[in-house]
């Protein structure tokens, strides 16, 4: 079984993912510790600084999808753009990923719009805060809130907080 091994000892299949083989510490941890655009850029900046910031922004309803709608990249990466279509297995790897971890967290698997345009514009901020002024896209307008460097155990600790906030809510509704 090609596999990965978790940060708490568990495991998780790549072809046959289960829901119950994933947990929120284990998806924080991941994402916290993965630097977006393959680390090419001038701090770590972690896929779970990208997801918690993005679902300060959202709304209750979809704060849940938003934080966790990088979540099969805590087990595979964060491949840039450019290179995903060049892996002809990745797509159908991380569709399963991502059913199992909706699954995992009664989440609907069709994220609602608010989710990708939310995406959308927090990328345009951090190609102003991560890239030279000569960058295409840096004109383009976004969320402008402000990037700044956080540490992997900061990221981690913001992102639990963030879904324990979440749980709260959805246990008071």
């Amino acid at each position: 079984m090609p596999s990965i091994r978790t940060y708490n000892g568990g495991r998780v299949d790549f072809l046959d993912p289960k829901p119950e083989q994933f947990t929120i510490t284990d998806i924080a941890r991941g994402l916290s510790n993965t630097c977006r655009y393959s680390g090419q850029i001038p701090f770590h900046y972690s896929t779970g600084q990208h997801s918690v910031l993005m679902t300060r922004r959202a709304r209750p309803e979809h704060k849940l999808a938003t934080l966790l709608h990088d979540a099969p990249e805590a087990y595979l990466g964060d491949p840039v753009k450019e290179l995903k279509p060049l892996l002809p297995d990745y797509a159908a790897i991380e569709k399963r990923f991502h059913l199992a971890i909706c699954k995992r967290f009664d989440l609907d698997p069709v994220f609602p719009p608010e989710v990708k345009e939310l995406d959308r514009l927090i990328c345009a901020d951090e190609i102003r805060a991560l890239w030279s002024e000569d960058h295409p896209i840096k004109k383009t307008p976004g969320l402008d809130i402000g990037i700044v460097e956080w540490t992997p155990r900061e990221t981690y600790a913001a992102f639990m907080r963030e879904f324990a906030a979440i749980k709260r809510t959805l246990i008071a509704c």
